[in-house]
């Protein structure tokens, strides 16, 4: 089932979970975004939490985002024969959200927008 809007705050959890010292917190959620990847709509719920300005204050969970988001797009942009890849319809998303972020503010942010 391909994620969408409503799945951004159980994405934000899982992200902020991933960083937790507990590793009864941190582990289950590893496993669930690991899981996550390779569903439809992944990578544009990453896109949402690492341009979100509501999440300024949270640059951990918007660094880790963006870096789930670098591995997943290496990983599905182009179609393999173990998976399906990223559809055109969620790059051609991808693309425009990237465009229209460039101006990003946080440096640590930025080089995922370049």
């Amino acid at each position: 089932m391909a994620l969408s809007a409503s799945d951004l705050p159980t994405m934000y959890t899982l992200l902020a979970n991933s960083l937790s010292g507990d590793q009864s917190v941190r582990k289950p959620a590893e496993s669930a975004l690991a899981q996550s990847e390779s569903r439809p709509g992944f990578c544009s719920c990453l896109m949402e939490v690492i341009s979100s300005r509501d999440l300024a204050a949270q640059v951990d969970v918007r660094l880790l985002a963006s870096v789930y988001f670098k591995n997943t797009i290496n990983r599905y942009w182009r179609n393999r024969r173990d998976s399906s890849g990223i559809s055109n319809e969620e790059k051609i998303h991808l693309r425009q959200k990237l465009l229209s972020h460039l101006r990003e503010e946080n440096y640590q942010v930025v080089p995922i927008f370049s």
